[in-house]
């Protein structure tokens, strides 16, 4: 038989209404030997809450959404938004939220998402870049919507890395050790694509051209279907005085493959520096001189907006950007200590 919140109320000799504002989180409302009056009696009896019945009386559903660019046929279109969604749990968790996530493959057909028909979120955060039509149509669907490391830049509920200021310290670092010559490695600047290509490319040059710094771009041969680039021209290019920047971390893989291929040894022959990591640079490539960034740590603040968001009559947050750190490897000492 299911035990509900009479039963409860009736053997603890307490009113359903206080036994449901205890096991609904208003615990603090009643006196300590009160509250666990009524835990332990739910307890005895193999309480479990109605999510159902208390989605009704809330009209809360304690679900956020997570929504992702991974499209049918890209399955691992990004598995940086594993340890983003990692953050995220660990910050709703406590809070008593469910996280869904949320395929972009899922709004492009004429079913939606059940999320979104049967309105089960009570928030959604939109990770990465998405065309302006799955802009717009989210932001119709979700008021109570969080855009993190996305194109879309506003003064409220944005969540980015500070991709502007990841390039100028890439860049310090490379004047600092004395290299006269960049090559960026990695994918080309477009007006379709995520701001932190031009962000990070901007600052470079920039920085670049201030200092009298030589600024060309590494051409890959592409290969598509194997989402990974191979650069041809690295004989000719490489050099002592010349470091590699790489837009992330596929682009500095495909650069050490290439060199060492060639019998090249990073560090000496030419430097490679890195504005992006990931979870397998630290245990896979911990010398690889890089630019932080933690999605474990911008998972957790993108959930504790999201709350702020739920929270707020107006659900809007002031925007957020996460500054990156230098790591300090063994991939780029610069052509005076060769």
């Amino acid at each position: 038989m299911t035990v509900t919140l009479k039963n409860v109320a009736e053997q603890a000799g307490l009113s359903w209404q206080t036994v449901s504002k205890v096991l609904n989180g208003q615990g603090h409302l009643f006196r300590p030997e009160t509250r666990q009056r009524v835990i332990s009696t739910a307890h005895e009896m193999g309480y479990v809450p109605n999510a159902a019945a208390r989605t009704m009386r809330s009209q809360k559903t304690r679900q956020i959404g997570l929504l992702l660019r991974n499209e049918d046929g890209h399955r691992f279109h990004n598995l940086a938004a594993f340890t983003l969604l990692l953050g995220i749990n660990s910050r709703l968790e406590p809070e008593d939220y469910l996280l869904n996530v949320v395929r972009i493959g899922d709004l492009g057909n004429r079913r939606r998402s059940r999320v979104f028909r049967e309105h089960v979120l009570d928030g959604l955060i939109a990770f990465s870049h998405f065309p302006d039509t799955v802009v717009d149509w989210v932001t119709e669907q979700m008021p109570r919507c969080l855009w993190v490391d996305s194109n879309r830049d506003d003064e409220h509920n944005c969540l980015r890395r500070d991709e502007s200021q990841v390039g100028r310290c890439v860049a310090e670092h490379i004047v600092s050790l004395g290299y006269r010559r960049v090559l960026w490695a990695g994918m080309s600047v477009s007006p379709s694509g995520h701001f932190s290509l031009h962000d990070r490319s901007d600052a470079i040059v920039e920085t670049c051209a201030a200092r009298g710094i030589a600024f060309d771009t590494l051409t890959p041969w592409s290969k598509p279907e194997q989402k990974r680039w191979i650069y041809t021209q690295l004989p000719q290019l490489l050099k002592p005085d010349t470091v590699v920047v790489a837009y992330n971390t596929h682009a500095a893989q495909a650069v050490l493959v290439g060199a060492s291929s060639l019998g090249l040894t990073i560090g000496r022959d030419y430097g490679l520096v890195c504005c992006d990591e990931t979870p397998e640079v630290y245990e896979a490539w911990p010398g690889l001189c890089r630019v932080t960034n933690d999605r474990f740590e911008m998972g957790r603040q993108a959930a504790d907006m999201m709350l702020s968001v739920l929270n707020n009559k107006t659900h809007q947050v002031a925007s957020r950007r996460i500054p990156g750190q230098w790591i300090i490897g063994n991939t780029a000492w610069g052509p005076k200590r060769t």
